[in-house]
């Protein structure tokens, strides 16, 4: 008679039940934790296994973070009695899916492969109802390619940082046109930007930026490597009217970085009084904007130092060019005075905020 043990493992609380046979062999009825499973991405899977391969009905199970939630039913979906393939009808998780990105999927497989339409649904907070937000075909061959109009989120999509892309797709390759939608914070009308655009001006302006810099600053080299590492497209920013004036509000963990970010916010703010690039005073200018991309500020340890990736919105519009190099060459004179004390981290922040805000005010 074949030695069967019942087994109880506690992580982070739950409790996985399993049955495991001599030689570490899985059968009958699992609770199994998912990977990455944690306080605020309580994912459990539930179902059967058959010589140690999933079979039949898998529930997919989540868990709110206050006190009295009970675990319910997300997704979940059947796999063959062979070979743990997938089939049918399916909804599951996203990979990053937590208690501030609930974003399911929901579809076919055959033999294992997604095919024909698969959706993407989003739910904001515990009291709304999920809502498609993208999606798109699988052929029927089998294979998992992609085909046609596709609407896909953007990697860390979360309640605060709503980015999706909208293009098609020839073959499992992205071709044409993609454009690139955003929530604005507060306000539930999704807009676009050309991104090919950003991108293309984003690499016009670190050349003029680092050809100001050959003088001799060290910074030059922090900038160079910023403007490689950094995509433009997954950024977000968050602004705020306070007395009249425009801030950026950001998330920062080192106190350090909000004063230095504070102090030089106030001279921007400063120059752009001055020079009367302050669009937002002036309804009618919203008419000469070519797109708004939202910027999102991210922190990242490089060889030792934090680096401070983006802040700011970028504000495009006509006769850029003439108006940029005002501004620029404002404020690269203020860079070009700091003195090298304020050190490696300080100077390569100021030259990013000089960046971002520069494009933001023209």
């Amino acid at each position: 008679m074949v030695n069967i043990k019942l087994v109880k493992k506690q992580e982070n609380g739950i409790f996985s039940i399993m049955n495991i046979q001599n030689y570490g062999i899985k059968i009958d009825k699992w609770i199994e934790l998912r990977d990455g499973f944690w306080w605020d991405s309580q994912v459990i899977y539930s179902g059967q296994y058959k010589n140690d391969k999933k079979v039949g009905r898998w529930d997919i199970l989540f868990k709110r973070t206050d006190l009295f939630s009970k675990y319910e039913q997300l997704g979940g979906g059947y796999y063959d009695e062979k070979g743990s393939f997938k089939f049918g009808s399916w909804t599951e998780l996203s990979d990053g899916f937590n208690i501030n990105s609930k974003v399911i999927y929901k579809g076919e497989y055959k033999n294992d492969k997604k095919v024909s339409r698969w959706d993407i649904w989003y739910q904001e907070t515990n009291y709304d109802q999920f809502q498609q937000i993208g999606g798109g075909l699988y052929d029927q061959t089998g294979d998992g390619t992609k085909i046609g109009r596709w609407i896909e989120i953007s990697d860390g999509f979360e309640n605060d940082s709503k980015l999706t892309y909208k293009g098609d797709y020839k073959n499992d390759r992205k071709v044409g046109r993609w454009e690139s939608y955003w929530n604005w914070l507060g306000n539930k009308k999704m807009q676009n930007y050309d991104a090919k655009n950003a991108l293309v001006l984003k690499d016009i302006t670190m050349k003029k930026i680092q050809l100001r810099l050959e003088n001799g600053l060290s910074q030059q080299m922090g900038l160079v490597y910023i403007s490689k590492s950094y995509i433009v497209v997954n950024i977000k920013m968050a602004r705020k009217l306070v007395n009249g004036q425009l801030n950026i509000g950001r998330k920062a963990r080192n106190n350090l970085y909000i004063q230095e970010l504070n102090c030089m916010m106030k001279e921007a703010m400063e120059l752009r009084l001055e020079d009367k690039f302050n669009c937002g005073r002036n309804s009618k200018m919203s008419r000469k904007f070519i797109f708004k991309v939202n910027l999102k500020m991210v922190e990242k340890l490089v060889d030792g130092i934090f680096i401070l990736n983006m802040i700011g919105t970028l504000n495009l519009c006509q006769n850029i060019d003439q108006k940029y190099k005002v501004v620029e060459d404002h404020m690269m004179r203020k860079v070009m005075g700091l003195k090298m004390v304020f050190g490696k981290r300080q100077t390569i922040v100021l030259g990013i905020v000089v960046k971002y805000l520069t494009m933001e005010n023209i």
